[in-house]
């Protein structure tokens, strides 16, 4: 994850994190971030390598976070639409009333994809707040997250991403987040 976001330009760099992060700050996030009880990571890789990724993160009675990042050469091929479709999927499946996206308001890209997902925006003081009202999950919406995951952790496997099976079911309570490759254009 961290090799991800440090690809990022330094200008994308500060969008996403909302200000300036130091390579040892986006490390130390990277490794928090994926550790974190409430919080699911969805990624996008191409070529065996994360490329994008979508984070949620929720507490209990607080609207919902997504976070979204794209590595350029993949930019507008439909990465970033499809994140948001799983991130938004995610977050009806854990009942989630509504899932809140930040971005600035010369972040053009993010400000399309908030309204591809139907957010309602508002600026203040050059900071956009997307809100997007979620419905709840039914058994097809919890039959697909589940599906993707297991396709992407059959990939990981195929491409020597991630441990044997055995790690795979001894922790399978703290398995979150597995990405799922999507063929560009």
């Amino acid at each position: 994850m961290a090799g991800h976001l440090l690809r990022l330009p330094e200008g994308d760099r500060r969008r996403r994190f909302h200000g300036t992060i130091s390579e040892d700050g986006i490390e130390a996030y990277a490794r928090l971030i994926l550790r974190a009880r409430r919080t699911k990571v969805i990624g996008w890789f191409h070529g065996g390598v994360l490329r994008g990724s979508a984070e949620l993160s929720w507490s209990p009675g607080a609207p919902a976070e997504a976070a979204f990042s794209v590595e350029p050469a993949f930019r507008r091929h439909g990465v970033g639409r499809g994140l948001a479709e799983r991130v938004r999927r995610a977050a009806s499946n854990r009942r989630l009333e509504s899932l809140i996206v930040y971005t600035d308001a010369g972040n053009l890209p993010m400000r399309r994809l908030a309204a591809r997902i139907g957010a309602h925006t508002r600026m203040e003081d050059g900071e956009i707040e997307g809100r997007v009202p979620i419905g709840h999950g039914d058994a097809f919406s919890f039959w697909s997250e589940f599906a993707e995951e297991e396709r992407g952790f059959l990939y990981a496997i195929a491409q020597g991403l991630t441990r044997p099976w055995r790690h795979r079911l001894a922790n399978l309570a703290q398995t979150k987040r597995l990405a799922t490759p999507e063929p560009l254009g």
